[in-house]
């Protein structure tokens, strides 16, 4: 997999603490992530895989940096920990990224 200037975000959905995990795959994979922009996720179930980040912006992360992947030249902040099980902080409102998405879908 190759994601090149992507944004990958936690926070959406019916239950914003449990759906930012990146790549649940179960099985091999290689993958390069390049000058993309992280927050609100988890990368626990990405230790396993052969993963590279390069450039990358990650903000408002939920837990520590995991040493077992390759950044190179990244950023990385944690989410307060008074804040990462507060569900009303991490929920966000998909029309804040995308706006007018719902009359978009509606049309096609």
């Amino acid at each position: 997999m190759s994601a090149v200037e992507c944004r990958f975000e936690g926070g959406y959905g019916r239950s914003p603490r449990h759906g930012g995990h990146l790549l649940s795959i179960g099985k091999a994979c290689l993958a390069r992530f390049q000058d993309g922009a992280f927050e609100r996720m988890s990368l626990e179930f990405s230790r396993q895989l052969s993963t590279v980040f390069v450039n990358c912006a990650m903000r408002d992360m939920d837990g520590p940096q995991p040493t077992e992947l390759t950044l190179r030249n990244c950023t990385y902040t944690v989410m307060p920990p008074e804040l990462r099980h507060d569900e009303a902080h991490r929920r966000r409102d998909l029309n804040t990224l995308f706006p007018e998405w719902q009359q978009r879908v509606q049309r096609r």
